[in-house]
């Protein structure tokens, strides 16, 4: 579920544009990340791709009573994949991501780590000037070192936006993740926090 809010460091999507696809794909480059209930639920052998898709009218009715009231944008959308049925409401609408803006950024640290401009354990070290906040990595000593992987944990696990603007920078900046974005089929996706030509959706959708 998505709720439209502003937050620092977010881009926009569509709510039905799954990142889980290439996420798997480039962090599966390394065998020491598991992420094995994620590929559990892509292949599950219940799931039934083949089937028609068909929207779950039931389903749909209960989140719009769930939904009933609440003064925001809500944007849903629910695919089981043992049925194969579906509900979705205003589910192209586009929405500012908040944290999920991390996955985009991930995938631009894995590409650079797939073509050799960056290695997953390599040693980074740390200065003042990349503060954004007072989370883990914000609150390191200047010239602490820190192994990438550890900056890649820290904005995947507690959302550190400290690290996650590092691995931005290191990734090429959001211009270089947008053109990823695209070529791997994401058309509205996008980084807008400290990305040139982006400062109009930035205003727009944070």
């Amino acid at each position: 579920m998505w709720l439209k809010k502003e937050y620092p460091h977010n881009c926009i999507t569509k709510a039905t544009e799954k990142f889980l696809y290439s996420w798997l794909y480039y962090t599966s480059m390394r065998k020491n990340i598991h992420f094995i209930l994620l590929l559990s639920i892509l292949f599950n052998p219940f799931c039934t791709f083949s089937q028609t898709i068909k929207e779950d009218l039931k389903l749909k009715t209960k989140l719009q009573e769930t939904i009933k009231g609440f003064k925001g944008d809500v944007g849903i959308y629910v695919h089981n994949l043992k049925t194969n049925k579906f509900a979705a409401i205003n589910a192209d609408t586009i929405f500012p991501t908040a944290s999920m803006i991390k996955i985009p950024i991930m995938i631009g640290t894995f590409d650079k780590i797939r073509h050799g401009a960056l290695k997953y354990e390599q040693e980074l070290v740390y200065r003042d000037s990349l503060k954004y906040d007072d989370g883990i990595v914000g609150s390191l000593k200047d010239s602490t070192k820190i192994p990438l992987s550890y900056v890649m944990m820290l904005m995947c696990t507690i959302s550190d936006n400290t690290g996650s603007l590092w691995l931005q920078a290191l990734s090429g900046g959001g211009k270089r993740i947008n053109t990823l974005l695209d070529s791997l089929g994401f058309q509205v996706t996008r980084v807008n926090s400290r990305t040139p030509g982006r400062e109009t959706n930035r205003t727009q959708y944070g």
